[in-house]
C-alpha cells in the first residue's frame, strides 16, 4: 500500500491525491507519447495527459510543492519559446523572449522532486536510497531538501553536466527524459534528465567517486549555469542563478 513519500515531515492531510510524475504544465494537449520501464514500454505509446500520475503524495505535500513545479514549467516553456523564434516558427517582438533566468535553488528541487517521484514509481526490491531505505521511503534529508526545508549540501545538488559534450548541438524537442543511476549495492544515486536540448544531472551520493562518465571529474559541473541558443544572427540565453 502506497503512502505520502514526504509523510517523514509530518503534516500529512487529505488523501493521496494523483503526483504528475513531471509536471502537467510542461506539456500542451490531451495526451503525451511515453516509454520505458515505468509504462511497461520499451516503444513509444500515446497515454492521456491525466494518467501521468501517481498516488504517492498527499494533498497536503501535493500542494506544497506548487511553487516548484510553476519554475520549472517556466523554464521547459522558456525554451521550447526559444526554438519557436530562432526557428522563425514565431515572431520577435521583444528581447527579453530571448532570455530567461531560472532560480537555481527552485530549479534544484524541481529535479530532486522529480527524480523522488520516478524512483518512488518505478523502484524495485533490489533498490534503495542511501541507508536502506525502500524506494518509497526517501530520507528525510533528501524529503526536506525538496520541500525547501535544508539546501542540498555539496557535492549533492544540481550539475551543468551529464554526459553531453561542450559545443554538442541538439535538437530542441518538446520532451523530458529521465535515466536513473545506482551503485553496484542498487544504491539510488540520482538521475540524468534530458530537458529540452538541456542535460541536467541530479546528484544525491554523498561521494562522486561513483559516477564516471567519459572519465570527467563530476566537481567542475556544479551548479548548473543554463546553456546558449544559437541560430545567426539571433540568439538565446538560459542562465540559472544561485544566491
Amino acid at each position: 500500500m502506497r503512502t505520502c513519500w514526504a509523510e517523514t515531515l509530518g503534516g500529512c492531510d487529505g488523501p493521496l491525491t494523483g503526483e504528475h510524475l513531471f509536471s502537467k504544465g510542461l506539456f500542451s494537449g490531451k495526451s503525451v507519447q511515453v516509454q520505458g520501464n515505468i509504462w511497461r514500454t520499451t516503444k513509444l505509446k500515446s497515454i492521456g495527459i491525466n494518467s501521468l500520475t501517481a498516488n504517492i503524495l498527499c494533498h497536503a505535500h501535493n500542494n506544497a510543492l506548487s511553487m516548484v513545479d510553476n519554475e520549472g514549467i517556466r523554464a521547459f516553456r522558456a525554451i521550447r519559446r526559444f526554438e519557436e523564434i530562432l526557428s522563425l516558427r514565431q515572431a520577435l517582438t521583444d528581447a527579453a523572449d530571448l532570455q530567461h533566468d531560472a532560480d537555481g535553488l527552485l530549479l534544484e528541487r524541481w529535479f530532486l522532486k522529480h527524480a523522488v517521484n520516478l524512483f518512488v514509481v518505478s523502484g524495485t526490491g533490489k533498490q534503495h536510497w542511501h541507508g536502506g531505505s525502500l524506494p518509497s521511503k526517501p530520507p528525510q534529508q533528501i524529503v526536506k531538501a525538496a520541500f525547501g526545508l535544508v539546501k542540498l549540501q555539496h557535492p549533492l545538488g544540481l550539475y551543468n553536466w551529464a554526459g553531453t559534450r561542450f559545443g554538442e548541438r541538439r535538437v530542441v524537442g518538446n520532451q523530458v527524459g529521465f535515466q536513473p543511476l545506482f551503485d553496484s549495492a542498487g544504491e539510488f544515486l540520482g538521475g540524468l534528465f534530458d530537458f529540452q536540448a538541456l542535460s541536467f544531472l541530479i546528484w544525491l551520493s554523498d561521494s562522486t567517486s561513483k559516477l564516471d562518465i567519459d572519465g570527467t571529474a563530476l566537481a567542475e559541473f556544479y551548479h548548473h549555469m543554463g546553456g546558449i541558443f544559437e541560430a545567426p544572427p539571433l540568439g538565446a540565453n538560459f542562465g540559472v542563478h544561485w544566491s
